[in-house]
């Protein structure tokens, strides 16, 4: 009697779990949740999705700020990418995501082309990235979804490599086929382990940075 109560506990424990988990840890229930790992910074509404109110890439509550202007490159952050001045120089090597470029590449109609979206990292350390094959990379990602990636293994001081993809664009679609890109410098989880310290990067904040495809009209006019 003991052992088939014990068993009927344990069973009811064990459904009552799986219907409450939270694998994104948002505060709504999978079996609820329509956006799926979702940040942990992120605000989310009832359905488990996050907003992001100025359109920057960087959902609500991971955005540090708030009011980006329309079309600014920013930081994972939220806040915008400064495009004057000498960038700053932290003591080492330090590959930083620098802008998400767009280019006309050619034109069959009035409203209708192929547009070059490029990302660009540059090494604006003090020292030389030095290190193995297939320990980082740069990527390009639409929307969430990677669509380009660029291994890379030295990268002296000043040095660029850079991350390509082509898109299709029509200025007069309701739904642009991309909204965000976003570039991202990658490491192996164990590059900072490793005896190298001309590896190891001296600043990780500007290793991811958005920018919105609004200004992708303007190319056609």
């Amino acid at each position: 009697m003991y052992r088939t109560l014990g068993l009927v506990t344990v069973m009811v424990a064990v459904l009552w779990v799986g219907a409450g988990c939270d694998a994104d840890f948002d505060g709504v229930a999978d079996a609820d949740d329509l956006c799926e790992n979702t940040p942990l910074c992120a605000t989310v509404d009832e359905n488990g999705c996050p907003s992001d109110d100025d359109g920057d890439g960087v959902v609500n509550g991971c955005d540090e700020c708030q009011d980006t202007p329309p079309g600014d490159t920013v930081y994972a952050n939220g806040c915008t990418v400064p495009t004057d001045g000498e960038p700053s120089r932290c003591q080492g090597p330090d590959p930083a995501c620098m802008e998400i470029e767009y280019s006309l590449l050619s034109q069959t109609s009035e409203t209708e082309g192929t547009v070059l979206v490029k990302g660009v990292v540059q090494n604006i350390g003090l020292a030389d990235f030095l290190s193995d094959p297939n320990q980082q990379s740069v990527q390009l990602w639409a929307d969430g979804v990677m669509v380009a990636m660029t291994p890379f293994e030295d990268l002296v001081f000043d040095q660029q490599v850079t991350v390509e993809e082509e898109l299709g664009w029509d200025t007069e679609s309701e739904f642009p086929p991309v909204q965000h890109y976003q570039l991202i410098v990658t490491y192996d989880p164990d590059i900072l382990l490793d005896d190298n310290l001309n590896n190891d990067d001296c600043r990780f904040t500007n290793n991811s940075i958005y920018r919105s495809t609004v200004d992708i009209d303007a190319l056609f006019d």
